[in-house]
């Protein structure tokens, strides 16, 4: 019997990562089709919603409490529907809508949906929004992967807790920094490199999607991003922008 003429030799360097590499196109391939998806499925209960409560808040008994809950609610569908419309965009290779602002009114909206939630949750909301130094921006975009990081805080905090979410000028004068940092759970070293990799989640109805989808925008946002976590003593989650150059 002959033997190979491939026996004993090394394998390539780059033969070695093909399988890899195989492995994550059919992991993205899989996520762009669970995201067509989601978002065809999505857009037609959200705008169900909307409008009955677009025609809720045209009674005029309406009471005062009452109203403001309706409005909170329209409010969010219609962000809700703004990040939908910017992520089929993105599927489809469109153009993104940029804009040079401050990220002070963006933290002041997520904070005040943290409250609403926070409330619900015995979570007290400790925030200090100072940074007034415009960045450029994708407004919707941003706005869904700031509040996504807020919203895992929360849910990491079942038995309540603090958050304190906080933006700054970072030191280097070249950058504007925003902080959000919880008294929950908490992560381990393992499970924080799983959260940055799609697919994975350590939550029970989770996509293993929502972090991965974050950094990609932040990613655009040429943002810098450090987690700091340790279980039992909570996580903060550090971003920073770079400011627009005059």
């Amino acid at each position: 019997m002959k033997r190979s003429i491939y026996r004993g030799r090394k394998r390539s360097r780059h033969s070695s990562k093909a399988p890899r590499f195989w492995r994550s196109l059919e992991r993205f391939h899989t996520i762009g089709l669970r995201l067509a998806g989601f978002l065809h499925q999505f857009k037609t209960p959200l705008h169900v919603i909307q409008s009955q409560v677009e025609l809720l808040l045209e009674e005029e008994n309406l009471t005062e409490p009452l109203r403001q809950s309706l409005q909170l609610i329209h409010q969010n569908t219609a962000r809700l529907a703004a990040q939908t419309q910017v992520m089929m965009e993105a599927a489809r290779g469109s153009q993104k809508e940029t804009e040079i602002a401050p990220v002070e009114k963006l933290m002041e909206e997520i904070c005040q949906a943290a409250q609403t939630d926070g409330r619900k949750r015995n979570i007290a909301i400790e925030k200090e929004i100072t940074a007034t130094s415009p960045i450029l921006m994708e407004p919707v975009a941003l706005e869904g992967a700031l509040h996504n990081l807020v919203n895992n805080a929360i849910e990491s905090m079942p038995a309540g807790g603090v958050l304190k979410i906080k933006t700054y000028e970072a030191a280097d004068l070249n950058h504007v920094g925003v902080e959000i940092q919880d008294t929950g759970i908490g992560m381990s070293r393992g499970e924080m490199d799983r959260i940055r990799r799609p697919l994975q989640t350590s939550k029970k109805e989770g996509t293993g999607l929502g972090v991965y989808i974050t950094r990609h925008i932040l990613r655009r946002h040429h943002a810098h991003v450090r987690w700091v976590s340790k279980p039992g003593a909570g996580t903060k989650v550090t971003v920073l922008f770079p400011l627009v150059k005059s």
